[in-house]
């Protein structure tokens, strides 16, 4: 039996009622009808592991980047839009955001797949590619993509880019993980030369990409199949070819990229040449707060994606901890993680935040900790007694340690210049050093106007790298910034500020600050150069612990990152999917399986398989759309 299934004498009474009543109007909901308001959002989030899930979205715009640009009546691109994938799938993302709870953010709100919203989504494609650098002959970088997507969302939302490098691989595992999860994502990959050396090693040579929208994974059985939205994948050049998604078989199979020999996702049979290798993820702002002393702490989302099935916003708590000392979400949300004491012993511990499943401590010989953060290149670091100690993204490979002068309280990473900032409150230093450890410490003195006590915090701005210092206990809050080597400090007066406990800073450069149990938001005004309270910053207002973090929007992409053309993608090899909204267990066919879907989540609320509306209710709505695309689905 499949997903979903239950036994006919299950099912519920009442709804049996309810559909003999409305059979008589069966005819009126024909699924011609009903496609264009479907805005179903996530339908399957099944997570056991990376060989073992099932994760599909329905209602993801499907916009053809090919489309000509000699008919005046039509929004056109250069080269008829060979070059355009990446800004098409971008504002596939976009348009879904729009549609599933956020109406101000471009495009906004519309059946985007009928013909006449064409030129809208034309001209949103057309800005893309402007933001991003589009150019006819050569396409656009990847690393373009976040750049241009960020500052659109950047109010509700994190956007990070996670590109294939010498400490990170992107699988489709890993995508379908954050996809359940609520993040939007946009894979993209390389097509390769494949050269097999005499020892059997497979090394790969990209000659060009293609960008995508993810819709669709599971893995099953040894089986494993995504599904994107392709903007490549139809059009006459004049009309917007009908929502489709194209299916890959895909493996992850061992080659040899960049010098180094890892584990790819291959799509498509083993002859393909088309190798994942990188992603951009769009997810709501999260705010992570704890008691110190309270054995637990709190993920609170700040925006829910509208079609969600995961309640995001929950508390967690712990039985045989003393104290958290810190906590950093961990590269792309996938894992947050917890610096504790436990009696005499210090633990890190990684919580997945899937399904809150702790793995056990991966480091055990920290000696009186007191920070951690992860830098852009998914590379651990913590501070100890011993001095700065860094590790691999999963804490499994020890990578070095940099020696401190006095014992470090706070530590912040700076993205602009890849360098780690470091507290050291007993000799009134920021110390300073590379995050890959490739020179020695730098310290340099904070002014005396700054005073100290045994309960400071620090945060960076990310905006202008600025270093912002609060000493709780004066409730006394300084901005630290540099010029020439020499540190300056203003004391900022905030207004209504008492009992501040924590600060951070987020990516709009808006000032946070916990204190009584609620966080609060200010921003900098250009003329004055006072700070005041933001209200319309998402996250004011929300409820805080005396300590938290926040995550944000992130690249790992390095200057000088070789760049491909894009290719235009021929889908050999692949099958599509026409969209077919009441196949709620994606066989292709809607029959008495995805019946027995609806009717066995009748009457629920909030995410579920079968709310096909997408209305937070299993009802007679969705079994209508059931019973009216009764069939085999076109394709």
């Amino acid at each position: 039996m499949k997903r979903g299934s239950i036994m006919l004498t299950n099912l519920h009474t009442s709804a049996l009622g309810r559909l003999g009543l409305r059979l008589g109007v069966i005819t009126l909901f024909t699924p011609g009808l009903l496609l264009p308001t479907a805005t179903a959002g996530v339908q399957w989030a099944e997570w056991t592991d990376a060989d073992n899930h099932f994760y599909a979205v329905s209602a993801m715009p499907d916009f053809d980047q090919r489309r000509a640009n000699d008919d005046p009546d039509k929004v056109g691109f250069p080269a008829n839009g060979s070059m355009y994938c990446a800004p098409t799938a971008s504002a596939n993302a976009l348009a879904y955001v729009a549609t599933h709870g956020f109406p101000e953010i471009d495009p906004g709100v519309a059946a985007w797949s009928m013909q006449y919203k064409y030129n809208d989504s034309g001209e949103l494609i057309l800005a893309l590619g402007q933001e991003m650098g589009t150019t006819p002959n050569g396409g656009t970088s990847p690393f373009s993509m976040d750049d241009s997507l960020a500052p659109r969302l950047q109010e509700k939302f994190v956007v990070t880019h996670s590109h294939i490098s010498s400490t990170f691989t992107p699988t489709v595992g890993l995508m379908a993980q954050l996809g359940i999860n609520d993040h939007i994502v946009i894979p993209y990959y390389y097509f390769c030369n494949k050269n097999q050396t005499a020892d059997g090693q497979l090394i790969l040579d990209p000659s060009g990409g293609h960008c995508v929208t993810l819709a669709y994974s599971k893995a099953e059985d040894g089986e494993s199949v995504v599904g994107f939205r392709d903007p490549g994948g139809g059009g006459d050049l004049y009309s917007q070819s009908t929502f489709k998604t194209r299916m890959w078989n895909y493996e992850n199979e061992d080659v040899v990229y960049n010098n180094i020999a890892r584990k790819m996702s291959r799509l498509g049979s083993p002859a393909s040449s088309r190798y994942l290798t990188g992603f951009v993820s769009i997810i709501p702002k999260e705010c992570y707060s704890w008691e110190p002393y309270d054995n637990g702490w709190s993920r609170f989302r700040n925006a829910i994606i509208a079609g969600s099935q995961k309640d995001h916003s929950y508390e967690y708590q712990f039985n045989e901890i003393d104290m958290i000392l810190d906590l950093a979400p961990g590269p792309n949300n996938e894992k947050s993680w917890i610096l504790a004491k436990q009696q005499t012993f210090y633990k890190l511990f990684p919580i997945s935040n899937h399904d809150g499943a702790i793995d056990p401590s991966p480091i055990d010989d920290l000696v009186r900790p007191t920070a951690m953060a992860f830098d852009r290149h998914h590379t651990m670091h913590i501070v100890d007694a011993q001095g700065i100690k860094s590790y691999s993204g999963d804490g499994q490979d020890f990578i070095g340690t940099v020696p401190l002068p006095s014992l470090a309280s706070k530590m912040v990473v700076n993205d602009q210049n890849d360098t780690l900032v470091v507290l050291l409150p007993q000799t009134g230093h920021l110390a300073t050093a590379p995050v890959d450890h490739s020179a020695g410490l730098e310290l340099s003195r904070i002014p005396t106007t700054v005073t100290f006590s045994d309960d400071m915090d620090m945060a960076i701005n990310p905006v202008d790298g600025a270093i912002f210092l609060l000493n709780a206990e004066a409730n006394r809050l300084w901005a630290i910034t540099e010029d020439r080597g020499n540190l300056s400090a203003e004391a900022i007066d905030l207004a209504g500020l008492e009992d501040a406990t924590d600060i951070d800073v987020d990516d709009s450069g808006d000032l946070l600050v916990a204190g009584r149990g609620t966080l609060k938001a200010y921003r900098q005004e250009a003329d004055s150069r006072e700070w005041r309270a933001n209200p319309d910053n998402v996250r004011h207002g929300a409820p805080c612990g005396a300590k938290f973090t926040i995550n944000r929007s992130r690249s790992n992409w390095i200057a000088g990152t070789p760049t491909y053309q894009n290719v235009e993608e021929s889908g050999e090899g692949a099958t599509n999917f026409t969209d077919c909204p009441a196949d709620v267990t994606w066989d292709r066919v809607v029959d008495i399986e995805d019946l027995l879907v609806v009717l066995e989540a009748w009457d629920t609320q909030g995410g579920s398989p079968g709310d096909i509306t997408n209305d937070q209710m299993v009802n007679i709505e969705d079994l209508l759309l059931v019973v009216g695309g009764w069939g085999n689905c076109s394709d």
